[in-house]
């Protein structure tokens, strides 16, 4: 075995230490589970599920965003010409818009999971906790670069959602998604200003009808002003502030869902403060009944 051999195998290896922990407690079938499309202000957002062989032996996979477009291209088929088995979720605008980008990202993950045609003993997650499945789980924050089969799956919901966003750059090509992906670039703020949201837009997020001009200056204010709000009794008083009259009934719908995220980021960060090596070690989570 070559060094370069070598240093790969070390690589995949050092990728799979959960697995091989999860093996040795008889949780021999585990699947990665990442999603793509949480951050753009247009499209789907896309999940995806892997289990890999015990001898899975592709190299290059990394967290999707590390690697090039051409690279991820080539790597998936050969990711689900290799995969025991991987499946991908779409969760597009109108459930987004109804859901809230968040929920729709969980949504997404939880009809990955769901539609393997082999049922995980075990979740390796990135970031989050998939909700309603009965296996157990590991939430890794930054799991796309430390775990193999999330890796995986990284490339495959990424992928998924740039083809997706190419199809729709055909049929809005004044939006240009296919440079940004959805992305609130200066070229897609601009042509959103310019042009107005189109139905591959989501309307339930702000920045969207900012970009567009359709929010109210009161509103811009409010949003803006929620950056400021550090602890729940801030946030209780920003909220009294959705009674006034400037604010139409969309624009207060927005903010509640806004409000309401903000506060699960402020527990999330109170959460890190308390046990910051429990972010870098992984969160076991168990839903078994």
């Amino acid at each position: 075995m070559t060094s370069k051999t070598k240093k790969q195998k070390k690589s995949l290896d050092l990728k799979r230490s959960r697995e091989k922990v999860l093996e040795a407690e008889g949780k021999r079938v585990v699947a990665g589970v990442d999603e793509a499309g949480i951050g753009p202000l247009a499209g789907p957002v896309v999940a995806a599920a892997v289990v890999l062989p015990e001898h899975f032996s592709l190299d290059g996979i990394d967290d999707s965003k590390k690697l090039s477009a051409k690279r991820r291209e080539k790597l998936f088929p050969l990711i689900q010409e290799e995969a025991v088995a991987f499946a991908i979720s779409i969760v597009d605008i109108p459930e987004i818009d109804e859901l809230n980008i968040y929920h729709a990202g969980l949504l997404a993950m939880r009809r990955a999971v769901e539609a393997l045609h082999v049922t995980p003993n075990h979740l390796l997650v990135d970031g989050r906790v998939v909700p309603d499945v009965l296996m157990s789980q590991t939430r890794i924050v930054g799991g796309d670069a430390e775990e193999l089969s999330i890796a995986a799956a990284s490339v495959l919901a990424k992928e998924t959602r740039d083809r997706l966003m190419r199809n729709l750059d055909n049929q809005y090509p004044e939006y240009g998604f296919a440079g940004h992906k959805g992305y609130p670039t200066k070229v897609h703020q601009e042509a959103l200003a310019k042009h107005g949201p189109c139905p591959a837009h989501r309307m339930s997020f702000g920045a969207v009808r900012d970009f567009a001009g359709l929010n109210s200056a009161f509103f811009r204010s409010l949003s803006n002003s929620l950056e400021a709000v550090k602890s729940e009794g801030e946030l209780k008083e920003w909220r009294k502030q959705l009674k006034d009259d400037r604010l139409s009934a969309g624009e207060v719908k927005r903010l509640r869902g806004l409000a309401q995220r903000y506060r699960l980021s402020i527990a999330t960060e109170s959460l890190g403060d308390a046990s910051s090596n429990t972010a870098v070690q992984g969160e076991l989570f168990s839903q078994e009944p």
